[in-house]
């Protein structure tokens, strides 16, 4: 499993990548638009991610939360970490 902070380094560096700024430049705060990233460039870092960290993912996310700190697909990818886990775990009670 992916931690939080390694999710926003593969962010950073898919991000860097495409745009050309360095990671250290690259705060979690920025927006994709202020990075440099348009419609089409976040539909090519979507489908980097989704590759790397091997989930799906929906473009309306880069819009809804249009920064890395804020992104719902970070926040969702624990979520469904947790639920499972809380699942798992309460399943071996039974």
């Amino acid at each position: 499993m992916t931690t939080r902070e390694e999710t926003i380094a593969i962010l950073k560096k898919l991000i860097s990548d495409e745009t050309g700024i360095s990671n250290d430049e690259i705060k979690e705060t920025d927006t994709f638009f202020n990075l440099g990233l348009d419609s089409v460039s976040c539909i090519f870092l979507m489908d980097k991610l989704e590759k790397n960290l091997q989930i799906e993912l929906n473009p309306i996310h880069f819009w809804d939360y249009p920064t890395i700190a804020y992104n719902s697909f970070i926040r969702m990818r624990f979520f469904f970490f947790y639920a499972s886990w809380c699942y798992s775990t309460n399943k071996k009670e039974r």
